[in-house]
């Protein structure tokens, strides 16, 4: 780029346009002209400047990174409150348990032990059903007729004219390849 239109320090107003490009992706260099009330060539001319690409780097990637912090943050707040919930369940249970078992039907007691059993990774694994696997074996005899008949059609539906085919000399019955292999073993 010429050294006439470069950026030689990034101000403040440069870094708010960083901040307006971060919180705003999906529009355009157009938009953010009017925003600021200025041109797209001018901000073309910023956005492409050595010292702004520098800058820019260094603030999107803060920006990434905070991103993810905050995300990992509130997955991790999330999974301590559903702890923190279910221990409290859990203790509940025990407390109605030992203070009045009789109260607590079968029923509940057993559904409440194998959801507990099972989400510790122990019982029985639901069955999975193994992929069905179909396997086709053609064992179809076609004369040599019937084929050279099948082979003239299939060249006319290409418009190509089929020769005659030849008479065979005398009319045989399929070969059984299956019975030749029989008799083999």
């Amino acid at each position: 780029m010429a050294q006439s239109l470069q950026v030689k320090n990034i101000s403040w107003w440069h870094e708010r346009f960083a901040d307006w490009m971060l919180a705003n992706p999906e529009l355009t260099l157009g938009d953010a002209a009017k925003h600021f009330n200025c041109t797209r060539t001018h901000l073309s001319i910023i956005k492409n400047s050595d010292a702004f690409k520098i800058y820019w780097a260094t603030r999107s990637g803060d920006f990434s990174n905070a991103l993810v912090d905050k995300a990992t943050d509130t997955i991790l707040n999330l999974k301590d409150k559903a702890a923190a919930v279910t221990e409290l369940a859990l203790d509940e249970l025990n407390r109605r348990i030992e203070l009045a078992p009789e109260a607590i039907g079968m029923d509940t007691l057993i559904d409440i032990s194998q959801m507990g059993l099972k989400s510790l990774g122990y019982g029985a694994k639901a069955a999975q059903q193994s992929p069905t696997v179909n396997v086709n074996i053609a064992t179809g005899l076609v004369s040599a007729e019937d084929l050279a008949k099948a082979r003239a059609r299939a060249l006319e539906s290409y418009g190509v004219k089929a020769q005659e085919p030849a008479e065979p000399k005398a009319s045989k019955a399929p070969i059984d390849h299956q019975a030749e292999i029989l008799e083999e073993l």
